[in-house]
């Protein structure tokens, strides 16, 4: 019994043996037989769904490289123009910005340029090109030279009055004048010239009304009396007016007081007589 039972250990030992050799011996036959199957398909050349398997592959490599430039494109800021960085609205660690607020705030520091309002009345006289002279309230007693670059057509309504904007570009400023963005301005556009005319003062002219003519007059010395003389007039400004007749270069223009019957301007009060 002993020996026989030494007999079946032998036996299991043997068949033990025999499976761990035919083991390695059975992947490199399996691996041989692959290789030789693979090496018929390189001879014979891949098949029509194969070619189509493998373009499809390489598309789709294509279109998540493009992915990947266009992410890593995007995650650099890049200025569209030269200039001074006056606002940075980015953080390391924290969410960037929503679209109401910009990453970063750039100047054109090239070129210089004042938006002006100008009202619906005076609109009709300011054109692309007319000279502009503006003075900035930090700077009062320096002049900028400037030129009405273009002018907006849809109004502003904000404020309940009918404006337009107006964008005037502007020269350097002198020596010692250093403009900065959001400064006041005030402008004065030259919308029209005229030569060789007599100015009278806007204070000194009058006007009273007769048989619905309006007509204007003032007074000149005259011998060291003021005398009325009446007036034609051309074209007005905020403070002087063009006088086409009635006075010469060198008059001097007097302000008298006058007593004005309030009858004479609108008349007797209903139901009265004169």
């Amino acid at each position: 019994m002993v020996a026989e039972g030494n007999v079946g250990i032998t036996a299991l030992r043997s068949r033990h043996a025999i499976g761990q050799t035919n083991s390695p011996w059975m992947d490199a036959y399996e691996r041989d037989k692959k290789g030789k199957r693979d090496l018929e398909l390189l001879r014979e050349g891949p098949d029509e769904t194969q070619i189509q398997q493998l373009e499809l592959q390489v598309e789709q490599a294509e279109i998540s490289l493009t992915q990947a430039r266009a992410d890593l494109a995007s995650a650099h800021l890049v200025a569209p123009f030269d200039g001074i960085v006056s606002e940075v609205n980015l953080q390391a660690g924290t969410p960037a910005p929503t679209m109401a607020l910009p990453a970063v705030r750039l100047l054109d520091d090239s070129a210089l340029y004042v938006d002006l309002t100008i009202d619906e009345i005076d609109i009709g006289l300011i054109d692309v090109g007319q000279q502009v002279v503006l003075t900035l309230d930090a700077y009062p007693d320096a002049e900028l030279a400037g030129e009405v670059q273009r002018i907006g057509i849809l109004p502003d309504v904000a404020t309940g009055v009918i404006a337009f904007p107006v964008r005037v570009a502007a020269e350097g400023g002198p020596e010692g004048v250093a403009i900065r963005d959001g400064m006041t301005a005030s402008a004065v556009i030259t919308t029209g010239a005229i030569d060789d005319v007599v100015l009278i003062p806007n204070w000194a002219i009058r006007t009273v009304q007769d048989t619905g003519e309006v007509i204007a007059y003032c007074y000149c010395m005259d011998g060291g009396n003021p005398q009325r003389v009446a007036l034609e007039l051309g074209a007005s400004g905020e403070s002087w007016t063009v006088v086409v007749s009635g006075i010469e270069a060198g008059a001097t223009v007097a302000l008298v007081s006058e007593d004005v019957n309030l009858f004479d301007i609108a008349g007797p009060p209903p139901g009265t007589r004169n």
